[in-house]
């Protein structure tokens, strides 16, 4: 089974462990944190079934094996930082036993009492906040139960965010191109900043002329140690023997003045009149020296 719980942070935080409950014995799990999930922005709305939802920007992981049922906090080896108003999401998969929830409910009480039969204890839940896999779709708890939650919890540290700093590195230099003819290339976008830094990229300029395509032009949540690679489609210029030049810029989005430039170049072939001038010739010469041709083909030419 598999649910997740969708957060904001109140502050600068640091993520270092996920809480949560299991039913039974020997249950295998799998925690993954996130960054953002698509088709989330309609969670304001009340859905029966919530289509279309897709976790993106996997930041960190663990999985394993929990010998007994009842409560369980698991420390994670990549903890993940988040700053002010980040939004992110805790990803649950049990093997079986299903996910515990809270909801408003009726605890009994140790008293004696025929007329008390136990104690309302209210909970409080949101629209867009806990959501499980059901049907081939994820669908919110709060359509079942409008005050249930998912008992799957994040547990933090006050932190000082680290800073990313943006390196690309890559080559494109092209010579020789027909004109029109779509050539490729690439480049890596890095992240050398500090420890738990995340670097959210962009490509911002790149020459006008010819026509391209990068895949992807955009990133987020590049850590440390990791890169993005960028592949490039271009459709040549339609003018021939001309050289062009330019550069690529790709901008850190939350600082832009950290960036980094990819020199480009591209040189198209000659005129075909041109290239064709030795044959033109040549047929001329074989046009009024016809015996020529006869010399060529008794030397097996």
């Amino acid at each position: 089974t598999e649910a997740f719980n969708v957060f904001t942070t109140t502050d600068n935080e640091l993520l270092r462990a996920v809480s949560f409950y299991t039913a039974m014995d020997n249950v295998e799990y799998t925690v993954k944190i996130y960054d953002r999930a698509e088709g989330l922005e309609t969670r304001n709305r009340l859905l029966t079934k919530s289509n279309g939802i897709i976790l993106h920007d996997e930041l960190s992981m663990e999985y394993g094996v929990i010998d007994y049922r009842g409560f369980h906090t698991i420390d994670l080896s990549n903890p993940v930082g988040l700053t002010t108003g980040d939004d992110f999401i805790i990803y649950l998969q049990l093997s079986k036993g299903g996910h515990p929830y809270d909801r408003t409910s009726e605890v009994p009480v140790l008293l004696i009492i025929k007329e008390l039969n136990g104690v309302i204890v209210e909970s409080k839940s949101n629209p867009g906040e806990s959501y499980y896999y059901e049907d081939a779709s994820w669908q919110d708890l709060h359509d079942f139960d409008e005050t249930a939650n998912f008992c799957i919890k994040g547990l933090t540290n006050t932190w000082i965010p680290t800073e990313p700093d943006l390196d690309c590195t890559g080559s494109l230099s092209w010579s020789g191109i027909t004109p029109k003819d779509t050539i490729t290339g690439s480049f890596t976008v890095e992240n050398i900043g500090e420890p738990l830094s995340c670097l959210d990229w962009e490509i911002t300029e790149y020459p006008d002329w010819g026509t391209w395509t990068f895949t992807p032009q955009e990133g987020n949540n590049l850590k440390p140690k990791g890169e993005y690679n960028v592949e490039i489609s271009l459709k040549a210029p339609a003018e021939r023997d001309k050289e062009f030049n330019g550069e690529i810029k790709i901008v850190n989005k939350e600082n832009s003045s950290d960036f980094s430039v990819i020199e480009v170049s591209l040189i198209t072939l000659k005129n075909k009149a041109v290239s064709n001038t030795f044959f033109l010739r040549l047929k001329e010469v074989i046009d009024h020296f016809p015996f020529i041709v006869r010399m060529l083909k008794m030397f097996d030419i």
